[in-house]
């Protein structure tokens, strides 16, 4: 039996022998190659097949296809997003952490790593969202972690604000006192005044 010089394949007939690229590159593209050793069709280096597009593309091509414009090529059929970018759970793009995060937990949001992220300062975590946190809130927060010490600001607040109230009736009752003293006083001296006298 006959074969064909390298480089070439039988056609489909097995009636004669044709160039092994041209043949790959109707099947699969500009960008194809016969490869005599496997004697199959393959993509040239830099460009990988594409289900999709049924033949060899650019290895940027795919990956943007895969994931968008912000991904590479790693190895075999493999894309991974740039640096500072991450898949997006929903439509598997590649997108910036700050994106990331807000389609998460919403505008107050940051990445922190490993496809993390957490609130903002000022804001804390309510029904997975990133939320404001209120004037009240921040003042028990602070009374949760200082209850102690506070309690006893507090307890001393009271007592000089009650101790400032009384103060007026102290002194009101204290003239008073000092009043009927001196009358007592002055009465005392008008009895013995008079005994003297008599």
């Amino acid at each position: 039996m006959c074969e064909c010089k390298y480089g070439y394949i039988w056609n489909n007939t097995l009636t004669e022998c044709i160039n092994g690229d041209i043949y790959c590159q109707e099947r699969l593209g500009s960008n194809a190659e016969y490869d005599d050793l496997g004697e199959q069709c393959i993509c040239l280096s830099g460009y990988v097949f594409d289900d999709n597009e049924g033949e060899c593309i650019s290895e940027d091509e795919y990956c943007n296809n895969s994931l968008g414009s912000n991904s590479h090529f790693v190895s075999t059929d493999v894309c991974e997003c740039d640096y500072g970018y991450l898949i997006d759970d929903y439509d598997s793009q590649c997108i910036n952490e700050e994106e990331f995060c807000e389609n998460e937990l919403g505008d107050f949001s940051e990445y922190v790593g490993n496809r993390e992220c957490g609130c903002s300062d000022g804001y804390e975590l309510r029904e997975d969202e990133c939320k404001e946190v209120t004037i009240i809130e921040k003042v028990t927060t602070n009374v949760e972690s200082n209850g102690f010490f506070l309690i006893i600001i507090a307890v001393l607040l009271v007592g000089i604000t009650l101790l400032a109230s009384l103060i007026p009736n102290i002194m009101i009752k204290f003239r008073s006192i000092i009043k009927d003293l001196l009358t007592r006083i002055t009465v005392l001296n008008m009895h013995s005044t008079k005994k003297k006298k008599n």
